[in-house]
């Protein structure tokens, strides 16, 4: 934040390489929190959704069961946080998000550099 440098950074990042026991899967995500618990919020979800993506049927019931345990854990009245994970299986790529956190696709194309 320009007029307060003093300002903690809420957000938290996602890495587990090797997620679900694979060598060849790989999940990575950024928790953009926000409010008076926003640091608590980001780090609540850093620490609970990647054990939701994997032991959840589907990728909905891992979001809905983060957000049920948070709002049991953590103060949400006025704070919370975004949330973007990309998950690479292989050559297969799957985005998932909650809030207006994004992720986008950039491709290098060796050409532009000559």
């Amino acid at each position: 934040m320009p007029g307060n440098p003093q300002k903690q950074n809420q957000d938290s990042f996602i890495l587990h390489p090797n997620f679900q026991k694979s060598p060849y899967t790989h999940m990575f995500g950024v928790c953009d929190g926000h409010g008076h618990f926003g640091k608590e919020v980001s780090g609540f979800v850093k620490q609970v959704l990647p054990g939701q993506l994997e032991t959840c049927t589907d990728y909905t019931e891992a979001f809905l069961n983060t957000d049920a345990a948070l709002n049991k854990s953590v103060d949400t009245n006025l704070s919370g946080t975004t949330v973007v994970v990309v998950i690479f299986e292989g050559t297969k790529v799957i985005c998932l998000n909650a809030g207006d956190s994004r992720a986008i696709k950039v491709s290098l194309n060796e050409q532009s550099y000559g």
